[in-house]
Formats: structure tokens, sequence, C-alpha cells
């Protein structure tokens, strides 16, 4: 796995694994993509790194989708939008994937990690910090 943290997210590249939960039968033919970002990194600009052709079985295009939006972000906070049904993130994280092997059975998983113990409320215009 390479490793890339050179700006406010780490990129940690796609790699290639077999899943655990399957029959034995089925593993060979089931791989796991993932894709980690780090966002206590202090910049931006590793996410071009998810741009570049990936090496496994063949050459993988990782894209992300409005990446000038995101590095407009990159020194603000992302926004939750409140709504009836729950939060949205915003940006939304989309991204494009090309190069993959159309009889394989891929997933890709987004994973978020908290950078703090605080809880945080927005309370009359600011973020106020809860323990």
């Amino acid at each position: 796995m390479t490793t890339t943290s050179s700006s406010s997210y780490m990129l940690n590249t796609i790699e290639s694994n077999t899943m655990s939960n399957i029959d034995e039968s089925d593993r060979s033919d089931h791989k796991i993509m993932k894709l980690n970002v780090d966002a206590t990194a202090p910049s931006l600009t590793s996410l071009s790194s998810l741009s570049k052709s990936l090496d496994m079985d063949r050459n993988l295009v990782v894209n992300l989708d409005d990446r000038d939006l995101w590095c407009r972000f990159q020194n603000l906070t992302n926004e939750m939008i409140v709504t009836k049904n729950g939060r949205r993130m915003f940006p939304v994280v989309k991204i494009s994937v090309s190069g993959l092997d159309t009889a394989a059975m891929y997933s890709i998983y987004l994973e978020f990690v908290q950078i703090d113990s605080h809880r945080w409320k927005y309370v009359n215009g600011e973020w106020i910090s809860t323990l």
C-alpha cells in the first residue's frame, strides 16, 4: 500500500484484498478496494493522486469529481446540511472509477474517522464544542 501525505488530506492508495466474509470457494473472484482519506492532514494537494493511474491487475483510475469545489473548501470546514431526513455533507463525495475488470466484483468503502473527542453544535452562528 502506498501512502501519500503532503496536504490537507492523506491518501492511502487502493489495494486489492480478498474479502474475508465470503465462502472459501468464492474468495478468489472478489476484491476489496480501499481508499482512505484522512482529513487531519494540512492541505488537499495529495487528492490529485486520485486521478493517477494505480497498478493492480490492470490500470485503475480513480477520480474525485468536483475537485475544484473540494479545493475551495480545503481551508474551511465541510457543511452539514440539516434536513427533516437527517444530515447531508457538503461538498458531496463523488468519485469515478475506470479500468475495473467487468467479470470481478468490487466494493468501495468510504470511512469517516473522528479526529478529536469533542462533539460540536452549531449555536447562534458558530460551532461550540461540547464534551
